[in-house]
């Protein structure tokens, strides 16, 4: 294994450390540290050596900061548990990576957004709106647009929507359609137009419908009804307006 090439500097401590030394003792003492890093614990010969002295006599305030071990040599306490703990990470970092990584952590919920996600990004399923099968199954390709058609995947999972690229367990589609039965198919089409138009990404189709699709679905539908019912306001107006004989005559 390569040297570690750095170790934790916490800059507070070290200037608390510091504060009876000169600033050219300080120099020597950070020296000595990157020394001790490197090396390992210091001899006198080594520190007198790299510090252009004589003797460690010279710098009485300096080596203060350090202590000797069974075989005489110096060492700084703080950098050395500084120093294990950091190869102690590492390792840990290391093994991990041999076995496969850090195992994936179980999904929760999140909070919902104020409004509709504004972030593009790569998609992370391949969608071709020519494939008439998706992830190896096969399933018919759906040209319609408002209800959710499915394909059976690999995975356990369903492609759902006018484009194949909503993905939900059959789980997770039973439940939204029995939570939103009214909304539950428009949140799907939603979505997957969605996907296309933006090329949005999400690691949970099932949490993107609930945390903002659901509401977007909601108040799409809430804004088409305020329209309807001004433009029936307006027809009907108008139509009180036009004379009694000539409302007969269209009648």
């Amino acid at each position: 294994m390569n040297k570690d090439p750095a170790f934790l500097f916490y800059t507070a401590d070290f200037l608390v450390g510091v504060a009876d030394l000169t600033m050219q003792e300080r120099g020597q003492y950070i020296t000595l540290m990157c020394l001790q890093h490197q090396h390992g614990h210091l001899s006198d010969k080594t520190i007198c050596l790299s510090l252009g002295l004589s003797s460690v006599i010279e710098i009485q305030d300096v080596i203060a900061k350090f202590k000797k071990d069974e075989s005489g040599l110096y060492y700084n306490e703080r950098l050395d548990k500084e120093i294990e703990k950091r190869e102690t990470y590492t390792e840990s970092r290391r093994l991990n990576g041999m076995n496969g990584g850090r195992p994936k952590a179980e999904q929760k919920p999140y909070a919902e957004p104020y409004g509709l996600p504004h972030d593009n990004h790569m998609p992370n399923h391949s969608v071709n709106d020519n494939d008439k099968e998706i992830g190896g199954a096969g399933g018919k390709k759906n040209s319609k647009r408002g209800k959710a058609k499915e394909v059976n995947l690999d995975d356990g999972k369903v492609a759902c929507g006018s484009q194949k690229n909503v993905l939900l367990t059959l789980e997770e589609l039973a439940r939204l359609k029995s939570e939103y039965p009214q909304h539950a198919d428009q949140a799907i089409e939603f979505l997957s137009c969605y996907i296309v138009e933006k090329e949005y990404v999400s690691k949970s189709h099932n949490l993107a419908i609930r945390r903002w699709v659901i509401d977007a679905v909601k108040k799409q539908t809430a804004n088409g009804n305020i329209i309807q019912q001004q433009t029936a306001k307006v027809i009907k107006r108008d139509f009180s307006s036009i004379p009694t004989v000539a409302r007969r005559e269209e009648e």
